[in-house]
């Protein structure tokens, strides 16, 4: 009997010993399917807000990050009725879907895509990527200043992972 405990104590041991972080690198815990869930500007005033109405479509944005490098990617943004209101989202065409996605030194990001209209390719390197779990991820953006003027500081945008199978395209 003594040792059936010593076996089920030392497979216990075992098997509680390494944790996801420990099993994954960095990029296969966060390849998968990204949708946005909600954006925070945080001002140079240290004040912050997650309700700003120019951040109902942006938030939208989705991306799949695949284990070899390529990325889909849809942006989205707000377009303006007659009365100046918001009337719907609208994709961006100028950003192609497809693209490549790099990790950077301390878990930082970059994407790489190509703008649909003159063939220039687009950057975007945020400046902090952190996985909250497995399913969260949030992607800071270092901003200066947006088209009102407002002193922004820097975008948090939340992301939220979507499970299924996603094949990357072969380029």
């Amino acid at each position: 009997m003594k040792t059936v405990y010593s076996f089920l104590t030392a497979m216990l041991t075992l098997l509680s010993g390494c944790t996801i972080e420990e099993e994954y690198s960095f990029s296969e815990q966060i390849a998968g399917k990204w949708v946005g869930s909600r954006r925070i500007v945080f001002f140079k005033d240290s004040s912050s807000d997650e309700y700003l109405s120019t951040g109902k479509c942006e938030s939208q944005t989705e991306f799949i990050l695949f284990e070899d490098g390529n990325l889909y990617f849809e942006d989205y943004f707000e377009t303006e009725n007659n009365s100046g209101r918001t009337d719907f989202c609208e994709l961006d065409s100028k950003t192609s879907k497809d693209g490549k996605w790099i990790i950077l030194p301390a878990e930082k990001l970059s994407f790489r895509l190509t703008n649909t209209i003159d063939s220039s390719e687009i950057n975007i390197k945020p400046f902090k990527v952190n996985l909250v779990d497995y399913d969260n991820l949030e992607i800071r953006y270092k901003e200066f200043e947006n088209d009102e003027g407002e002193n922004i500081g820097y975008y948090v945008y939340k992301y939220f992972r979507i499970y299924g199978d996603y094949e990357s395209p072969e380029k």
